[in-house]
């Protein structure tokens, strides 16, 4: 080694490991290799990376909600929340209602009803399971309620008819238990049970057709057709 080199071979380094960190005046550092937090992260030490956005979890900002719902902090941490869900519940829905648009309606007003019992969610299961029950309670409530009435894959027809438009014939929960009282009064037996198959148990036409033994080309079908116009010429009539 010329008298010009710099470097110094320390003593513990080997015979042949030069330190360049050993040159006069090139104090050595205390951390060579300091770790790394990926952006948005906690930091080992407990302080939060700048170079991302903080990340939330749903519980979080379900107690931000309840601890104030009424400001606008709280109305922003629901607002965050269910937005990382509106996708999700749409598909959720479209399951149990195959079509798109009715999916999309479905999707509304099971969030409305979920926000307004946000503040009873006690935190026993994790935030998205919770909204999935939700979510499938409204659905199936809405649409075995709409299907008293009304049945595309069955009685086609009855779109056509003033009387067979769920958003207004069968509003209110009120309005369903009249027309389940009204099916017990004025239906066929076999109507009634064929309806109530359909509706509160999601048989097919084909189950119903079998359980009940219904005998004919058209089977449960017709049971359904004659339920619904009788049904919907009470609803007609009634004050």
């Amino acid at each position: 080694m010329g008298d010009g080199d710099v470097c110094h071979r320390r003593p513990d380094a080997g015979p042949n490991r030069l330190m360049p960190h050993d040159r006069p005046g090139n104090p050595e550092p205390e951390n060579r290799n300091p770790p790394v937090t990926p952006p948005g992260m906690v930091s080992p030490t407990g302080s939060r990376e700048a170079s991302g956005p903080a990340v939330v979890t749903d519980e979080a900002l379900v107690r931000a909600y309840q601890a104030a719902p009424a400001s606008k902090e709280g109305q922003a941490a629901a607002e965050r929340l269910f937005g990382r869900y509106h996708e999700r519940v749409y598909f959720w829905c479209l399951r149990l209602a195959r079509d798109h648009h009715r999916a999309q309606d479905l999707a509304q007003e099971a969030l409305l009803v979920a926000i307004r019992d946000l503040g009873q969610f006690q935190g026993r299961s994790q935030f998205s399971t919770w909204l999935y029950t939700v979510v499938r309670r409204r659905c199936i409530r809405l649409l075995r309620r709409e299907r008293i009435l009304v049945d595309d894959s069955v009685d086609p027809d009855a779109i056509e008819a003033p009387a067979a438009d769920p958003a207004t014939r069968v509003g209110s929960e009120e309005e369903e238990r009249w027309l389940r009282r009204k099916a017990i009064e004025i239906l066929d037996p076999m109507e009634a049970t064929a309806l109530f198959l359909r509706c509160d148990e999601g048989l097919s036409v084909d189950e119903i057709t079998r359980l009940l033994a219904v005998p004919g080309a058209s089977g449960a079908r017709g049971l359904l057709q004659a339920a619904r116009r009788h049904l919907r010429a009470a609803l007609e009539e009634r004050p």
